[in-house]
């Protein structure tokens, strides 16, 4: 129905197409029990092969008329702005290179990797598979950002406070939320956001608090602000991981680089 953009004779002439292929390579496609229809295993397997070869069919064609086609990494908007900018930065690529950021979740990300779409995938929770390679590339932990002061503070301590912090049911933000339920006296929710850059401005701006991952202090913003470690939340540990195809970076020096 997307793919048909609304026009009922192109649904139907997509919807036969697709019976037509199921019919040629003697397999179901589609699961057609669910509302709406989706790929079945073996149409996901399809569908990542092909994607795979339109993206080296681009490369190919690319090659062939001297154009250099972008190099696609996929991450979150935080690890984009606060890691790969900077790291970047200090790589040279080839003359006419471009860089194409994708603003993925992890589980995307790695999706979007082994189907080939894009070239490489900076996450937080990323597997080996077959043709990728994993490295992990950092650790870190949490910081209190917005009060005075370089000592370890204790949650308990932070008397009604306002509090910035991410939405949804992420490990950090439950982390946040466990404080909270343990200290009903302590630090109140005041503000959600969407992503750790709100976290720092509403710090910046609003006189909040907020709990952000280390490699935030990186920010231009974050370095005007005091940061402090909590004692509860010392054992909370994160790390970064970098997925690449070993196959095409042997191709192509940038994504090797």
């Amino acid at each position: 129905m997307a793919a048909a953009h609304g026009d009922s004779s192109r649904q139907s002439q997509l919807s036969r197409q697709i019976k037509e292929l199921e019919v040629s390579l003697d397999c179901q496609l589609m699961d057609r029990s669910s509302s709406p229809s989706k790929l079945n295993r073996e149409g996901e397997t399809l569908a990542a092969m092909v994607r795979r070869f339109l993206t080296d069919f681009d490369r190919v064609a690319g090659g062939l008329s001297q154009q250099k086609i972008p190099l696609r990494i996929a991450a979150s908007e935080s690890l984009v702005l606060w890691y790969l900018m900077p790291t970047l930065a200090k790589l040279c690529l080839s003359e006419g290179r471009s860089i194409q950021f994708l603003n993925m979740r992890s589980q995307d990300s790695s999706r979007a990797l082994s189907e080939g779409r894009v070239d490489l995938a900076v996450s937080h929770s990323l597997n080996p598979s077959q043709g990728i390679e994993v490295r992990e590339l950092a650790g870190y932990g949490l910081r209190l950002v917005g009060i005075e002061g370089g000592r370890v503070k204790k949650w308990g301590d932070l008397k009604r406070q306002a509090l910035a912090t991410l939405s949804g049911n992420g490990k950090m933000r439950k982390a946040v939320d466990q404080l909270i339920e343990d200290h009903p006296d302590g630090p109140f929710i005041a503000l959600e956001c969407t992503s750790h850059i709100q976290l720092l401005v509403a710090c910046e701006t609003m006189g909040a608090i907020a709990v952000v991952p280390e490699i935030a202090l990186v920010q231009e913003r974050a370095k005007k602000l005091p940061a402090c470690k909590v004692a509860e939340l010392g054992g909370e540990q994160y790390s970064v991981s970098c997925g690449w195809n070993e196959e095409r970076a042997n191709k192509d020096d940038d994504l090797k680089r």
